[in-house]
């Protein structure tokens, strides 16, 4: 869902429907509930875009602490990961604490944290969609200093902005398609820091777990890095015993 939400947002961006900050005109939200909806065949509310935004403001401020203060934590720009070795659980316990928005993040990869970058910290986006979406507001301005009539300069940036959301969605649908394409298995250093980071686990169920899930389903250690954390004690005794 978060790459279709990240797609329609852009979308609403590019139209002037973001406001100031991390606010969205209700136009903005009511097109992203209808197209979800109806793309997805779902029943979600405002309420539900404006909570998984706020989910997206969270990683975002985390990963931007990370990269911009000494933390001693680093980030795995091609892996959307922030990275912490067993010798840094400690650590990291001890950052967690005094962020708590941080807890879980350790080790899991961020899908679709370029579209969260351009969406949440727009200063800091480099991704060529930006790009395209400062054009369109240069453009506008530059239209509206233009002593033509008023009729054909909304019919003139209209048809500059229907261009610009076909050209970004093009873009967001190559992005996904190639990065589905050259995704890689999850390497055993990293399954076994999630599964070794799950309570109530002997050493003989981690192992078995990390041999499991290194020659399984790439989609099983992703549903496991997603579950509740009262659900994967289950789902790691399910792939053991199956």
């Amino acid at each position: 869902m978060d790459s279709h939400l990240a797609l329609i947002l852009t979308e609403q961006m590019v139209l002037g429907y973001k406001c100031d900050g991390d606010t969205w005109k209700p136009k903005a939200l009511q097109a992203v509930v209808t197209y979800l909806n109806a793309k997805l065949h779902l029943n979600l509310t405002k309420d539900n875009i404006k909570n998984r935004l706020k989910n997206w403001k969270r990683h975002f401020n985390v990963v931007s602490d990370i990269q911009t203060k000494q933390s001693g934590f680093a980030w795995d720009e091609e892996r959307k990961m922030i990275v912490v070795t067993t010798d840094e659980w400690s650590s990291w316990a001890a950052y967690v604490e005094s962020h708590p928005d941080a807890k879980g993040m350790q080790n899991k990869m961020i899908e679709n944290w370029d579209g969260i970058v351009l969406l949440c910290g727009k200063d800091r986006a480099t991704v060529k969609s930006l790009k395209l979406f400062k054009k369109i507001q240069k453009h506008g301005q530059d239209h509206r200093a233009q002593q033509i009539p008023c009729l054909r300069r909304k019919k003139s940036l209209r048809k500059t902005l229907i261009e610009a959301v076909g050209t970004i969605a093009t873009s967001f649908q190559e992005f996904l398609a190639s990065k589905k394409k050259n995704e890689e298995k999850p390497s055993g250093i990293e399954i076994h820091d999630v599964v070794s980071s799950i309570p109530k686990l002997s050493s003989d169920d981690v192992f078995k777990a990390v041999r499991k899930l290194m020659n399984g389903d790439p989609e099983e250690f992703k549903l496991l890095k997603v579950l509740p954390d009262g659900k994967k004690n289950e789902w790691i005794y399910f792939l053991i015993n199956s």
